[in-house]
């Protein structure tokens, strides 16, 4: 029979909006620092969570998701720079939008 890969998530390594607000650079290292420790231990799939730092205040959509996309984006160039050489599967990245259905 043909087999097939499994991989181990790391689920929703979530930005602290809170956090984020007061010291970003120590947010976004903190995460970082998380995703290389999973990655190292052969996690290969990671879904990143910036959706906390989403703002509905703006009438664009584009403005809203801004920081959303901006974070995701950083964090997954990241993932590609420190995935394994030679590794036989690329990381899979996953990413969040916020609140679906209320606005």
């Amino acid at each position: 029979g043909q087999t097939s890969p499994v991989f181990v998530q790391g689920d929703h390594y979530q930005f602290n909006a809170k956090n984020y607000s007061k010291a970003p650079a120590a947010e976004i290292e903190g995460l970082k620092k998380l995703i290389q420790e999973s990655i190292d231990a052969g996690y290969r799939n990671i879904d990143i969570d910036a959706s906390t730092l989403v703002t509905l205040d703006p009438p664009d959509i584009r403005d809203q998701q801004r920081e959303n996309g901006k974070m995701t984006a950083l964090l997954t160039h990241f993932i590609r720079q420190i995935t394994p050489d030679g590794s036989r599967f690329p990381v899979s990245v996953g990413g969040e939008i916020g609140e679906v259905g209320k606005e």
